[in-house]
């Protein structure tokens, strides 16, 4: 009986082996079959500076390394490439030039000397609606990558400035009832589109992105607010998260705050900020000691919630009672 359990176990360790040996094989076949090609992208129009990217190019054996062409270059969307080939005439001496136009995600191959070269040259046209070039702008900020995406000036810079929940209440009341509920303030940016120094604004809906550098896993613990040019406070709903990313689409730019509620427990109570009904803090305490809590039941989905300094004072004495 050992004997047949020791041959299975060995020919399990043999199989796991024989696996591993063709996951490398596997690895080493495909980066022999993937080149990376040096790929320089010129504007038809001459308005946007050449820049020059990486590409990979793919071996299709018999018909010769392969690129599909990308649909963005130096942060910008390409609509049209003009693609240059050379006719050989009869004579073998003489060589023709014929431009054909093709798009993002569409195949091409190789000639030997851009094989041999690892360098391929673009005539491309980028994407523009009214002078604007459909392109992606950056900014770090507060620990976060801010992204817009959309049709923007050339050369247009996002700015991002940091605010905070005192200045934001001198000029917008509304803002208390969020400061003062159970929710933690984890960000408030004010974003800028600044092209020739001045503000830009956008007639058509902007891609905002937020990434951070936590993972997020429960979404329905998060509020979106946004507060325009003139002050005025709303609540956005329509917003996504994946991972660490907080995405919407806006028109406007403006001050963003997210805000996370708070969930911080002491054995089964759930302790929260102290506030009244009307959502205002409750901080003095005039030495009376509660006898229950007003909200919650102890349990795991309803906690107590702490609403006055008499009811932290009885916590305190259930605690230190045991």
């Amino acid at each position: 009986m050992k004997k047949i359990r020791k041959g299975k176990i060995l020919l399990l360790i043999l199989l796991l082996i024989l696996i591993i040996f063709e996951l490398i094989a596997f690895q080493n076949s495909r980066a022999e079959k993937v080149i990376s090609i040096s790929a320089t992208f010129s504007d038809s129009k001459n308005i946007v500076n050449e820049i020059t990217e990486t590409i990979e190019a793919t071996d299709e054996d018999e018909s010769g390394y392969s690129i599909v062409l990308p649909d963005e270059a130096n942060n910008k969307k390409i609509s049209k490439f003009y693609i240059t080939s050379k006719l050989i005439n009869e004579d073998n001496e003489t060589e023709e030039e014929n431009v054909v136009e093709k798009f993002p995600g569409d195949t091409i191959y190789l000639t030997d000397k851009e094989i041999e070269e690892k360098k391929i040259n673009f005539e491309i046209d980028y994407d523009i609606k009214d002078d604007l070039y459909n392109q992606i702008i950056s900014v770090e900020k507060d620990g976060y990558n801010i992204i817009v995406e959309g049709y923007l000036p050339l050369n247009a810079e996002l700015k991002a400035i940091s605010q905070n929940s005192e200045d934001l209440s001198k000029t917008n009341d509304e803002i208390d009832k969020y400061i003062n509920s159970v929710m933690d303030w984890k960000f408030a940016l004010k974003l800028e589109i600044i092209k020739d120094e001045k503000e830009f604004s956008s007639e058509e809906k902007l891609k905002i992105n937020f990434e951070g550098t936590e993972e997020i896993t429960d979404e329905s613990k998060y509020k979106l607010l946004y507060i325009n040019e003139n002050d005025k406070l709303s609540e956005i709903d329509d917003f996504s998260i994946e991972g660490k990313e907080i995405s919407l689409e806006s028109k406007n730019l403006g001050t963003f705050i997210i805000m996370q509620e708070i969930d911080v427990k002491i054995n089964t109570l759930a302790l929260t900020r102290a506030i009244t009904e009307d959502g205002t803090y409750e901080d003095v305490w005039d030495g009376t000691i509660a006898t229950e809590f007003k909200f919650g039941n102890g349990t795991e989905q309803e906690p107590y919630l702490i609403t006055s300094a008499s009811e932290l004072s009885f916590l305190s004495s259930q605690v230190n009672n045991g």
